[in-house]
């Protein structure tokens, strides 16, 4: 079989320390070959995949804020890629007050009282409404501005 050229490439890289390719244009040229030839990306696929950077669950996403080697090999921006960090089922606290910070653009530390009430929100959607998929950027900052700890901080 054939090798796939974008783990030929990190292999050169990181092991033989080869940097005479552009990498940051990895994942620009899967999406070019997946629409050329009629098939998707695998969402999950190893260096050039939409999810590969994605991360949702409380002492993962802690990790990544506090260190992101802790769970990525290398930097998404290496390979054209971006970190994208998910409110979810599985989210933390930690997670809600970065997304707040960056969403309402303030400083983590004044959107405690707001981060716990919308985590206990955030909660009741997935089980009590059954909610399946993350919460956009877009709803989180809905549901920020209607706590009543939005106003007081």
């Amino acid at each position: 079989g054939n090798a796939e050229t974008e783990k030929i490439l990190m292999i050169l890289h990181y092991h033989y320390g080869v940097d005479r390719y552009k990498l940051e244009g990895l994942t620009e040229l899967a999406e070019f070959v997946s629409k050329s030839g009629g098939l998707p990306v695998p969402l999950n696929k190893a260096v050039v995949g939409r999810n590969v950077f994605a991360h949702e669950s409380g002492i993962h996403v802690h990790g990544i804020l506090k260190d992101p080697l802790t769970y990525e090999p290398f930097p998404p921006e290496l390979v054209g890629g971006k970190r994208r960090l998910v409110v979810g089922k599985h989210s933390g606290k930690a997670l809600l007050k970065h997304k707040l910070g960056e969403l309402l653009g303030e400083s983590e530390g004044k959107n405690e009282a707001l981060a716990d009430d919308l985590f206990l929100k955030i909660k009741s959607a997935y089980e009590a409404e059954n909610r399946k998929s993350a919460f956009t950027d877009v709803e989180l900052k809905r549901l920020a501005k209607k706590s009543e700890f939005y106003k007081k901080h």
